[in-house]
This record gives C-alpha cells, structure tokens and sequence, in this order.
C-alpha cells in the first residue's frame, strides 16, 4: 500500500471486511511513536584505506545556516574536497516484494555535521562509521543490493519495478546488462579496448538501508540549503508545494512525499523538517481524503499526526462526503479487518461524541 494513497475510498474498506478476523497484512508496519527508535538507522558499508586528513576539514560552529555553503565551498578551495562523501539509497520497489537498485547520492560531509547531530556522530571521527575509502568505485557487496528487510516497502518515493511486457514491449534491464544478440555481445569491431580510467577520491561510504533514494536525496538537498519541495498527496487534489525556510519557494529541488520525508525527519531527530512536513500534509486534507488517511497505517505510527487530522475531520464532519464514508471504515476496524486503526478510533470516538 502506498503511504501517500492510503485506502482511500469506502469501497475499499469495504472489501476489507470480507477478510477474516485476525488476519494481518504482510505490508502492516510495526508501530512506533516518534523518537521511539534507538537503533542507527545507517550501517557504514566498506573499510578503512585512507587517512581522514584527506577530507574537508569541520565548519567552525556557530556558522549560521544560510552562510555554511559558502564556508564549505571556502574550505574546499584550499584542501582541494567538497563532496566527499556517497549514500546508497534503494530506489526501486520489486513486484515480488523487497527493494533493489541502491543509487548513490553524494554529499559534504562538513554541511551535514554542520547541520545535524546525528550526521555529526555519523561521520565524525573515532567512530566505526567514519571509515574511509574510495567513493568513487562502484563494487557493491552483492547482499547490499537488495533487501527484503526495508521496513516499508509501501514507501511512495520508490519506483514501481516495470514487468517484461509479453507483447513484445521493452524490458528494464541493469545498467551492466544486455539482451542476448545485442551488438555489445557480438561485437566485430578490431579496435583494443579503451583503457578504465579509475579514480581515487576518499571519502566515506555510507548505506541506507530504510529510506527511499528519492527521499534521502532531498533530505541531503534541505540540509545544504534549508529548501524542500514536496509531492502532493496522492490522494489530494491539491498541486504540490515547493517550500523554503524563509517562505519562498523554489522549483530547482528534489521533489518528495511529505510522509516518507515526516518518516526520515523523525527518525533523525530534524524537527523543524518534521513541522514542515506536518504542514505539507495538512494543507492537503480535504473532505474527500481525511478519512482514509486519518485510517491510514502511516497516521497510526504518529500521534501528532493522528491528532491534527482529528481536528481537520471534525472541523468538517457535517460534509456528506465524510458523513458517507465514515461508518464503513468504522465497521471495517471495529470487525478487525484492520487493526492498526484501533487506537485512532478510540480517540476519534470520544471527540465526536464530544463535538470537539
């Protein structure tokens, strides 16, 4: 299920309720409340070959946030680094389940200790994270490339998988992957192959087993400089929002879902991030989308997001549309067929009682 397009008409919870009692989704996530998560949601993928003098030295503390670009692009001027540091972020979603095709992002790691604690710990030195190697090779260990262990593999800021089109169609094929018969197989050409030229560069190289690449990738893009644009809603009919710290806007960023964004955000600790993305996705709840997504699996995870869309469904509680569709997602959980949506009902059920 997609976390931006929650079930999202009546007909659906409906059909929820042919289920058996006590049957589970494979896709229900574990619950958590926000900052409940203590394990480091990043593992360091490589080892050690290179000293760390060789990275960008630290932005001095106390830089505020609109000047660290320009003291980090100061610092690369003399030590010769800016990015220095690669993420690899699944990008894909399988048909049969699971994430593959990790993408790397590259990245300062002055501007991301500047900006975050949690980056500080991450990639400052003494730490197991801090190795250094050469960023710019391209082995990735064969158990890195895929995972069947995503923790949310509804996450809409994933690519669907494309199925070989038995018509004839095309077929998405790997990078480092031909058909059979293709001129790269059988090749005449008498020319001696052209030399690889490999780089060194060092740096660290850090895997990202639990956030989209589309999601990290923004995130990396708002910590350098404090811009974010967000994906509307799939269940909105609203245009999305290009978003600035300040309030103004700009079209040049690295759209993403303000849930997956919400989902990152909190488990990094970012809480002004957090607010935005809150907002993002209160500026999209509509009567025709507040009531699955108020019962959506994502809102069951954050109380601060269940209570807000409390409030907007009551503030709209006499449209029909709402009126229509509220009673059969309240039969649909009251007969188990989705069991995440308890502890929101127990709290909707006493405010609409109350009126408030």
């Amino acid at each position: 299920m997609d976390p931006d397009f929650p079930e999202s008409s009546p007909s659906q919870a409906s059909r929820a309720l042919s289920k058996k009692k006590g049957k589970k989704s494979s896709a229900i996530l574990e619950r958590r409340t926000e900052r409940e998560e203590t394990k480091k949601p990043f593992r360091i993928l490589v080892t050690p070959t290179q000293a760390a003098p060789f990275l960008m030295p630290a932005i001095p503390s106390g830089i505020e946030h609109a000047h660290r670009l320009k003291v980090a692009l100061k610092l690369s001027l003399a030590c010769g680094t800016f990015l220095d540091t690669k993420f690899y972020a699944f990008s894909r979603r399988r048909v049969g389940g699971g994430v593959d095709k990790p993408v790397g992002i590259y990245a300062s790691s002055s501007l991301l200790r500047a900006a975050s604690p949690y980056f500080e710990g991450l990639l400052s030195s003494g730490f197991d994270e801090s190795k250094i190697v050469n960023i710019d090779g391209d082995d990735l260990a064969s158990h890195l490339l895929y995972s069947e262990d995503y923790g949310y593999d509804s996450d809409s800021d994933l690519e669907d998988e494309e199925l070989p089109d038995s018509s004839g169609g095309n077929i998405e094929l790997n990078s480092d992957e031909t058909l059979p018969g293709t001129p790269a197989e059988h090749s005449h050409s008498t020319a001696p192959p052209r030399p690889k030229i490999r780089f060194e560069r060092p740096g660290r190289i850090v895997h990202i087993p639990n956030a989209a690449h589309a999601t990290f990738q923004a995130l990396i893009y708002y910590l350098c400089t404090d811009d974010i644009t967000f994906r509307p809603l799939k269940s909105s009919s609203k245009s999305p929002t290009p978003t600035h710290g300040t309030g103004s806007t700009n079209p040049l960023g690295y759209p993403c879902s303000p849930k997956s964004m919400y989902i990152l955000a909190d488990l990094l600790g970012i809480d002004p991030l957090k607010e935005q993305c809150k907002r993002e996705i209160q500026n999209h709840l509509e009567p025709q989308n507040i009531v699955p997504e108020l019962f959506s699996r994502f809102t069951s995870r954050y109380p601060s997001i269940r209570d807000m869309e409390i409030d907007h469904l009551l503030r709209h509680r006499q449209n029909t549309t709402v009126q229509d569709s509220l009673p059969v997602w309240i039969e649909a959980i009251t007969s188990g067929a989705l069991p995440y949506c308890t502890e929101t009902l127990n709290v909707l059920i006493p405010r609409l009682l109350r009126g408030s």
